[in-house]
């Protein structure tokens, strides 16, 4: 496991304060990110106010993250450590259902891991958004079959623009 800082909430309705954790290693499938950026959008206020059903404490929000490659998972082709990527709702879907094979994996039939306020697909480790440092997980199979219009993972330097619309990250190194 790997000891970052963050930002969290313990309790709904609690302050976003510095916080410490653990975020599991990076997995064969996997790419990690030195966050640089990490937008604050209203659905991180609803889900730290749990106005849209219960949550999970404690909470790190931000599912607006940009930052760059640190390391990749044995099984990942497509980068390499110092590409930009970004890192949208989800950082993970079973890859093989009908609606995963078709592109539209945010409609996974078999448990899609949230980038925040959810589980991993073990169904026992938490997932921790982007008000953090150093690097977060993401699996690199939604980053080959997501667009980033969907909120998914993306090769930036595949795209002609990026636009960023955030902050930068909440703590620095």
């Amino acid at each position: 496991m790997a000891k970052t800082k963050g930002y969290a909430a313990q309790v709904a309705n609690g302050k976003i304060e510095p916080w410490e954790f653990e975020r599991r290693e990076v997995g064969a499938t996997d790419i990690s990110i030195d966050i640089e950026f990490a937008g604050i959008c209203h659905s991180d206020i609803h889900q730290v106010k749990e106005e849209w059903g219960e949550a999970i404490f404690p909470m790190v929000p931000g599912h607006e993250i940009v930052g760059t490659v640190v390391a990749v998972g044995s099984d990942v082709k497509k980068f390499k450590v110092g590409d930009i990527a970004g890192v949208g709702c989800f950082v993970d879907s079973c890859g093989t259902c009908e609606y995963c094979l078709g592109g539209n994996d945010h409609w996974c039939l078999d448990n899609s891991a949230y980038t925040y306020n959810g589980m991993e697909r073990d169904g026992v480790t938490p997932t921790y958004g982007g008000y953090s440092k150093p690097t977060t997980p993401c699996t690199y199979l939604r980053i080959l079959i997501a667009l980033v219009l969907r909120h998914f993972c993306v090769l930036a330097s595949q795209l002609s623009h990026l636009f960023v619309t955030g902050m930068p990250a909440l703590v620095k190194k």
